[in-house]
């Protein structure tokens, strides 16, 4: 990993790619914020009537390394599920970003790769919500 982006791996690519599936039920395109401390994703539905806001925290992964200022990447969820195989049980996910690309290893027993370039997401303001 360079100082130019950003890596993590996550113990469970079935897991991962299960929350990508969920989110992807409320929208297409989300802006993944990267931050030091944790990833969070929060989108809203083309209707703007449902809200999908998910935080995974860096101690969830088993590595973790992203630039002091963090890295946003914006993802095309409904093409990327399109292509992505159902990974197995016991398959490690991999993902690699910079300011252009990024890229998702499913590693087991054939190590499968996708690379993609980042889309432009806007980051629309989402009101806080009160509960």
């Amino acid at each position: 990993m360079s100082s130019e982006g950003a890596y993590f791996e996550y113990p469970s690519a079935k897991t991962f790619a299960t929350l990508l599936e969920v989110i992807g039920g409320v929208a297409d395109e989300i802006l993944m914020d990267i931050g030091p401390d944790a990833i969070q994703v929060r989108a809203l539905d083309p209707a703007r009537l449902s809200l999908i806001e998910v935080r995974i925290p860096s101690s969830a992964f088993t590595q973790y390394n992203v630039r002091p200022e963090g890295l946003r990447v914006g993802l095309n969820l409904s093409s990327l599920l399109k292509v992505l195989p159902k990974p197995k049980k016991g398959e490690v996910l991999k993902f690699s970003a910079d300011e252009a690309f990024y890229s998702l290893l499913i590693e087991g027993t054939t190590p499968k790769l996708f690379r993609s370039r980042s889309i432009e997401v806007s980051a629309e303001e989402i009101p806080e919500l009160s509960l």
